[in-house]
This record gives structure tokens, sequence and C-alpha cells, in this order.
């Protein structure tokens, strides 16, 4: 092959790759070439197509910048089974010749201006089929019209619903009233404010098609234009503070900036400080100074939207003041209350900074977030003792760029719980129930245990959750007393004792059944005493015999054998129960 030829073989690859070529004639033809790749130099018609039909063995061919001669000089080729085809720009595409195109196996066609795809039919080879077109008139409408097109439709006829790929330059969420996506179909959209936006075309799919027996896959793309008109408005109409932080409140030092809305650009600007102009703060960016203290900056300035550098819409000019004053020190979030485990600490900021910003809230312990600590108030743990804790308080609100302030870190210090002296409800007397009144607890106790005392000591088995104690005959000339233990689970616990109380004094035994006499009264019989029933049940019972109210001597156990006289008098009996802890009770039967 020539030296000065603009074509290189590939002998291994068979491969003939021809570049910058304007007369396809002039090709040299090689034989055993399968693949051919042939670029035509932009803004220039090709010539020579003819030559295609002299490359017999030709099954794959990549054609780009060509126009629809190529097509008919391709469908000529009967060995060509791919081909790969880039027409120029503005050449119109002959879709007549698509149908040509019968022995092909692969096409892939690329061309800037609009293809029918429901037309493209009659390829009874065909397996793979990729078209991609554009060139569709722009759609131009006011700003809050609905913009339609003309519907696009695929192979099978249907329509294509698009999507958005291009919005002023962003991504569609970043501007979302240019257009409202849920009015979004194929063939129409509801739009917002000034904008462009770049509507996507696709469709793809497998299987063969009507006039299309042996498709395996396709894709389909197209694009459509939307330009909706009106007077641009920039966001966010605020100042931004990028330099050195601008996650804080603006410091003396700091850069302020007037904010860049492509495809926007400032210019015209010019710097306030309460409300008068700063000698010379006439450019986009203003480093704030001492005399900015304490200050309210504000910059007026004019925006011109450009498409492609020339300009679209008339120019706007706003004011935009920083929200806050000017700081010469560092805002700090303060933390109020008590640094111990179990009590609750508070974040602020003061109200004068940003004071028409929104706050949020984060606690950490160390440097780690605290899951679920985001209100202003948080309860210290118990297992934050010895651990820094802070909060960070985050500004934001319409035009404000979110900022966070940041507390001191504090050093969590052991908790206790404060609990208040308990009493005692109930008689001392021996028998009778006592209730603990436990009192209250600082924090919350999530759990209490009573212990009772006897003389200061601890009752054997009255220690737990029972609120209740009965006393005890072992009680009696003794004082009680009642020990609370205040738990919780973040803090160290807290123990009281109530006063002691009045000693003990012994119960009274409950005579539920008085003391009867049974037997027959006559002389030489027995009579006998029956005790009756007594609470608590008596230690020890002593008996008492009487003739007309009188002890009768001797007569002392519960049985009397009767004389003629005893026989002829009133027999009573006096009996006589005792118990530990209680006073001993006489109760004395009826006479017989």
């Amino acid at each position: 092959m020539a030296d000065d030829s603009p074509c290189t073989y590939y002998e291994m690859e068979r491969w003939l790759d021809c570049g910058g070529v304007t007369d396809l004639g002039a090709i040299p033809v090689e034989a055993e070439a399968t693949e051919v790749s042939i670029t035509i130099p932009e803004g220039v018609a090709g010539t020579g197509y003819d030559r295609l039909a002299d490359f017999d063995a030709v099954e794959s061919i990549q054609l780009i910048r060509v126009d629809n001669r190529a097509l008919d000089a391709i469908a000529g080729m009967e060995s060509l089974r791919r081909a790969e085809v880039h027409l120029a720009e503005g050449v119109v595409l002959d879709q007549a010749a698509l149908g040509r195109l019968d022995q092909l196996a692969s096409l892939s066609l690329t061309t800037q201006t609009p293809v029918d795809f429901s037309q493209v039919t009659g390829l009874d080879s065909l397996e793979s089929l990729y078209l991609r077109a554009a060139g569709r008139p722009t759609v131009v409408v006011p700003a809050g019209a609905t913009a339609t097109w003309p519907a696009i439709r695929d192979l099978g006829g249907r329509a294509i619903t698009p999507t958005f790929t291009w919005v002023d330059g962003y991504h569609p969420s970043t501007h979302p009233r240019l257009v409202d996506e849920a009015t979004l179909t194929a063939t129409s959209v509801k739009t917002g404010r000034w904008g462009a936006v770049l509507l996507s075309f696709a469709r793809t799919g497998t299987g063969p098609l009507p006039g299309l027996p042996r498709l395996r896959t396709h894709g389909l793309y197209d694009t459509v234009g939307v330009h909706v008109t009106g007077v641009h408005r920039h966001h966010p109409l605020s100042i931004d503070k990028y330099r050195p932080a601008s996650e804080r409140p603006a410091l003396v030092g700091d850069t302020l900036a007037v904010p860049y809305d492509p495809p926007a650009s400032p210019f015209d600007v010019q710097w306030f400080r309460d409300g008068q102009p700063i000698p010379g703060a006439t450019g986009p960016e203003y480093q704030l100074v001492a005399a900015d203290g304490a200050r309210r900056i504000s910059v007026r300035y004019t925006f011109v939207a450009l498409d492609r550098w020339r300009p679209l819409v008339p120019a706007s000019t706003v004011t935009a003041t920083y929200g806050d004053i000017i700081r010469t020190t560092p805002v700090k979030a303060t933390l109020g209350g008590t640094h111990r485990a179990g009590r609750v600490v508070t974040a602020s900021v003061p109200a004068d900074v940003f004071p028409q910003a929104q706050r949020s809230y984060q606690w950490f312990a160390g440097d780690e977030p605290i899951k679920g600590a985001t209100k202003p108030s948080f309860t210290l743990r118990q297992r934050d003792v010895n651990q820094p804790i802070h909060a960070r308080v985050t500004l934001s609100g319409p035009g404000i760029a979110p900022m966070t302030v940041a507390s001191a870190k504090k050093v969590v210090l052991p908790g206790q719980i404060t609990g208040t002296v308990p009493k005692i409800s109930g008689k001392m007397v021996v028998g009778h129930k006592l209730t603990a009144i436990a009192g209250t607890s600082t924090p919350k106790a999530t759990s209490i245990g009573y212990q009772w005392l006897r003389n200061g000591k601890p009752v054997a088995g009255s220690r737990g959750t029972a609120k209740s104690y009965s006393i005890l005959p072992a009680d009696v000339g003794q004082r009680i007393g009642l020990r609370v233990h205040y738990g919780h689970l973040d803090v160290a616990s807290d123990t009281k004792v109530s006063a002691a109380s009045a000693k003990v004094a012994a119960g009274a035994i409950a005579v539920t059944k008085a003391p009867v006499v049974t037997g027959t009264k006559r002389a030489g019989s027995i009579l006998t005493a029956v005790a009756g029933s007594d609470a608590p049940r008596p230690s020890a019972v002593r008996y008492q015999w009487l003739a007309n109210g009188k002890a009768v001597k001797g007569a002392t156990s519960s049985k009397l054998r009767m004389t003629a006289a005893l026989a002829k008098a009133k027999i009573s009996v006096r009996v006589t129960v005792s118990a530990g802890g209680y006073k001993a009770r006489a109760v004395t039967s009826k006479a017989r």
C-alpha cells in the first residue's frame, strides 16, 4: 500500500482502516479484507461511494460522516452482515434506503435528523438494530404553559414516554419547578419557571416484530428540546459564605460572595454595611473587615442569563442580605445543667444568631453521635461517665446554607440519685400491719427496695420489694424503722432511713368464741371447760372454776367434780389465755 494512502491495512485482522477520505474511489481494494472503516472529514461531501461494491469479502463496515449514497452502496454488498453508519450533520435520512439493507444481520445508524422508527420494516435478515436520531424542532413555550410535541413511536407504533436528561445544566431534582414531572406523558409536560429541558426518548427490546421476523434485540433513541421562556429568577436569593468555612456564622476575616447560578452571571455589584455603600466593594466577593463587626452586610447585583454565552432573557437586579450580624468571635452553643449521669443538660444557641433559622440538634459522646439524641435536652447516662459530651446545633432555613454551631465538650461526672426520707404508716402494736411510704427521688428511681429495721438492725426476711410489714411478738418494746434503697439504671443508688418509731406495744388477744361448760350438773358428775377460740392461738391456757361467782379452791383444771354443795350453786369457769407479745386475757363462761 502506497505511503501517501489514507488507509492502513492490518493483515492479521483483515481490517482496512481509512481516515480523512474525501474520494472513496481512491481507496485501495484489499481482496482479503473482511472489515472496513471509513471516516470522511467534517464538512466534506464524499464521492466515489460505488467503490464499496468492489469489496467482495467484506462482512463488517463502519462509515462515519457519510450521506444516503453510502446506504445505497452497501445495499449492493452481498457479503456484508454488519454495518455501523454515522450520517453527516445536516443529512436527512432516506428511510426508503433502510428497507434495501435486507442482507444485514446487524445495523447501527446515527443521524442528526428525525427518524420515523415505526416505518422501519422489511429487513428479513436483521437480528440487531440500533437507531439514534436527533434534530427535532425545539418546543418553545412560556413559563407555566404545557409543552407538547408530536409522538415519537417505536418499531411497533407505540408512543415513547421520555425522561429528563438535562435541566438548566443540572439534574432535574436540582430545579424541580422547571417542569412538573408528575404531568409528563408521551407527548406533553407542564412547565414551571424559566429554563431549558432536554427530553430523552429511549426504547429497547428483544424478540421479533412485524416486518422484522428475525430481530433479537433493538434500541431506539431520540431527543426533544424544550425552551421555557420568561424572566430569569436566580436561586438562591442569599449571600454565600464560603471562606474559610461555610458551616458556621460569618466572622470578621471571612469572605462573602454573590451566589453563582448557572447559566447566569452577576455584574454591577455593590456591597453595603448597614445600608451604606462600602467604598471599593464592587466585586462578586467581599472580605469582611473589623468595621463590619456587629453590622449587617448586604449586596445589590444584576444577573444576566446566558444561553451559549448569548443574552437569553432581560437582566434582573436583586438585593440580598446576609442573615446574621457579622461576628467578631466564634459563636458557640452553650450547655446548661449539671454534668452528672442521670441529670438533664440542655443545648442552646443565642436567639440573636440567625433568629429566622430552624434549629436541629445532635448530641455526641466523644466524637460518636448518640443514636436518637436529637432534641435540645438530653439525660446523661451512666455509660457516659468520664466521656466528653457535646452538642452540635444546625441552623438552616430559606436562604440559609446549613451551618453547625458546636458546644464545648464537658466530661460527665458520676451520677447520684437523691431520694427523700421514707415514712411509716400504721399502729405500733403487735399484730398490726405497717406500710412504707417511700417518697420521691431525683431522677425518678427505676427500682425501689425496702428493709424493715428493729432497733436499727435488719429484720430477717423483711428485705425486698414488699412495702408492708406485720409487727411480730419479738417487736414488743422495740422501735421499728425503715430503710429504702432508690435504684437507677444510669446513676449510683441512694439509701434513706426513716425516723425510729415509738416502742411497739403488746397486742390484744381477740376472743372469737367464749368458753363454755359441758356435762351434767349433779353430785358426783364431772363438768368440763371448753376454752373457746382466740386469735392469735394462745400459747398458754389457765382455768379457775367459780361457784356463785367465787373461786372454788383448788379448782384450776379444765374439769370439776361436782359435790352436793356445788350442785346447788351457779357454776361457771374463768379461762385466762396468753401468747407471746400479747396481753393475757380472761373470759368467763355463762353460769349453770
